[in-house]
């Protein structure tokens, strides 16, 4: 039996992620993403406060997901045309 806290969050597989969720949660606590030259940049401001921590965490739902992260690129990069 798994025991979910607010911090642990169940696993989403990659049929279930939606890259549109994603990118609103992403700018909702602060994040942000800007096409360059062909090539998707994105950040968010290091405030040290809760913000911050927020957008940490939403980010680590894609950091090493080659798989989240294509989808999320090619509509940034579509929507950047």
């Amino acid at each position: 039996m798994a025991i979910h806290t607010p911090i642990m969050r169940a696993p989403i597989s990659a049929r279930q992620f939606c890259p549109i969720d994603w990118l609103a949660r992403f700018n909702a606590v602060g994040g942000w993403c800007a096409t360059v030259g062909g090539k998707v940049h994105a950040g968010w401001q290091l405030s040290g406060g809760p913000q911050d921590a927020e957008a940490r965490e939403v980010w680590r739902e894609i950091e090493s997901d080659e798989e989240r992260r294509a989808p999320i690129r090619a509509l940034l990069l579509t929507a950047g045309e």
